[in-house]
């Protein structure tokens, strides 16, 4: 499977967000983030992002802050400290954008906040996945930082995993959580994230991963989608209505 369906939907994404950026972003920091987000995906998928700028300088002005977790309210250290999974994981995904973008693109026509993602997973170097089998929800936050991470390493699956001291724990943490989540658990986001670590880790082989991708297609629906997507649901809560089938497509995606 390929993703080129996917790149025609950014596409098309990307023009509707031209004609009117301000209804997607809020003019404060968290919005210059999410811009960020965006624009690095767009910038990936052979956009021009030189038009956003004259939106950016306007409803981003003053000089970018570093990311701030207004969720969770605490600095990236702190969650680290903490194990605060998704206080890390959002600290980490924000900052994974930039350093992508910053690295592809020398300049990009507007202020942006400084890279700080390679210490940030520098400071990762010493952890462990300290909860196992018996820690109940808890695991779950766990089992899903993994997997992000995996992501992460990979540039959202673009690229060639980054080697380096954080993989080895992280590949024997998902080769050894892989079946426990497969016949354990009923979150299907997760197995499908967890199927999609295994080829981005380079584990379990072939027949381990085309395991995984015959369990999700045994899983879609008719009209191509997975989950349990309605009308209202897409309304209500667009990002859980989608998030099944984004998870299954990204498992299941073969190439770039």
């Amino acid at each position: 499977m390929t993703s080129r369906a996917a790149r025609e939907a950014i596409r098309v994404t990307a023009a509707r967000v031209a004609e009117d950026p301000t209804e997607y972003f809020t003019p404060n920091e968290q919005g210059r983030w999410q811009f960020i987000a965006v624009i690095r995906l767009l910038h990936l998928h052979g956009v021009d992002i030189g038009p956003f700028q004259p939106f950016y300088e306007a409803h981003f002005p003053g000089s970018p802050a570093p990311y701030r977790d207004l969720f969770y309210g605490i600095e990236y250290p702190d969650a680290v400290a903490s194990t605060n999974y998704r206080s890390m994981g959002n600290h980490l995904t924000y900052a994974s954008f930039l350093h992508f973008l910053l690295r592809d693109v020398a300049d990009p026509g507007f202020p942006l906040p400084d890279d700080h993602f390679p210490e940030m997973l520098g400071a990762l170097e010493d952890f462990t996945y300290p909860l196992g089998d018996t820690d109940g929800p808890e695991l779950a936050e766990q089992d899903y930082f993994a997997t992000h991470l995996a992501m992460m390493l990979t540039n959202w699956g673009e690229e060639d995993l980054m080697e380096g001291d954080l993989v080895g724990p992280l590949r024997a943490y998902v080769d050894s959580r892989f079946d426990t989540v497969r016949l354990g658990s009923d979150d299907f986001v997760l197995f499908a994230e967890f199927v999609e670590a295994l080829r981005l880790l380079q584990l379990g082989g072939d027949s381990r991963i085309e395991r995984g991708e015959a369990v999700l297609m045994a899983r879609q629906h008719a009209d191509g989608s997975w989950g349990a997507e309605t009308a209202s649901s897409l309304s209500e809560d667009p990002y859980s209505a989608l998030h099944p089938t984004w998870a299954a497509m990204a498992a299941l995606r073969h190439g770039r």
